[in-house]
């Protein structure tokens, strides 16, 4: 069962960034605006309070929230397209037309 979750947090540092990134490793994910990640877990294991909890040891007292979402549709503006919107295309549900 695929589960889709959105982060957001407030700034940070380039160091708590690069944690966040180690912990996604295991799942697909998108992080292409700033404080903001689209993140998929094709385990069913995942939950908001445990991605919660990777963002609160990769990034002590930060501010976060995290949802899971059920996405039925998404669009987007992306003046470079490629690489950005080919991941959602392919990995998260369909773009509404």
């Amino acid at each position: 069962m695929w589960r889709y979750f959105t982060v957001a947090t407030n700034t940070l540092t380039d160091e708590q960034s690069k944690a966040l990134v180690e912990a996604w490793r295991p799942y697909p994910w998108w992080h292409h605006l700033p404080n903001f990640w689209l993140i998929k877990d094709s385990t069913g294991a995942l939950s908001a309070v445990a991605l919660r909890d990777k963002v609160m040891s990769a990034a002590p007292g930060v501010r976060a929230m995290v949802l899971e979402i059920t996405p039925k549709d998404w669009a987007g503006v992306f003046p470079n397209e490629g690489p950005v919107r080919d991941w959602l295309r392919s990995t998260w549900p369909p773009e509404a037309p």
